[in-house]
């Protein structure tokens, strides 16, 4: 991050075979869309690219130029999704920047991964999420050590955005080589679980996008 046009450009150019493309702003958040169109099964006999773009007004402007010079063609159908803490800034920067391409923006139904872990694992603690996370993915370093290590950091005082408290969770896996996979699945489906209007609203939105 962040994804310059030139090789936003170049990767569909590469392939202009693509029914839909989806927009979103970094590789936590493909991570979650790959993982709701499979699970959904979205994918049958539909090509699809999810392409992280940086920071919201980074995706914007991307899709954009994207619609602005049809680098798509005809074809294929492009869309936004962008984390759930940026849907006042989207509006405000879509006006700002007088953008008037309709493109379909949806959002996550959390603020953002890290954030979502921040509030969950440390601010206000789900034991449910806790535990299943504590038991299939840190084996050797409990997670309590870890929120431990975090907590007890001065540095980390004003993690506002939950970046730092992911690092920490994000070298870790590293370290045991834990794909990073494997935590957002267990995460995705927490949110199926936990939070099925605001997802199933996504998944609707995804359907009506790619005519399903």
């Amino acid at each position: 991050n962040p994804c310059y046009p030139a090789y936003a450009t170049r990767i569909l150019y590469d392939h202009k075979g693509y029914d839909n493309v989806i927009l979103v702003e970094d590789d936590l958040a493909k991570a979650i869309i790959d993982r709701i169109l499979k699970k959904e099964q979205l994918l049958n006999n539909k090509l699809v690219h999810v392409l992280p773009c940086g920071g919201y007004n980074n995706v914007i402007n991307l899709a954009n130029d994207v619609i602005t010079n049809n680098l798509l063609g005809k074809k294929a159908a492009i869309c936004i999704i962008l984390d759930g803490d940026v849907k006042t800034e989207t509006q405000q920067y879509i006006t700002k920047r007088n953008i008037a391409n309709n493109i379909p923006i949806n959002f996550l139904p959390i603020e953002s991964l890290e954030k979502f872990l921040k509030n969950k694992l440390y601010t206000n603690v789900d034991h449910v999420l806790f535990r299943r996370l504590d038991n299939y993915i840190f084996h050797s370093k409990s997670l309590t050590e870890i929120i431990e290590e975090y907590k007890n950091n001065p540095n980390n005082t004003n993690d506002r955005d939950g970046k730092k408290l992911f690092s920490i969770i994000d070298t870790e896996l590293r370290q045991r080589r834990v794909d990073r996979s494997e935590l957002i699945e267990i995460i995705v489906d927490y949110l199926f679980e936990t939070n099925s209007h605001s997802l199933t609203k996504l998944v609707d939105f995804l359907k009506k996008q790619m005519n399903i």
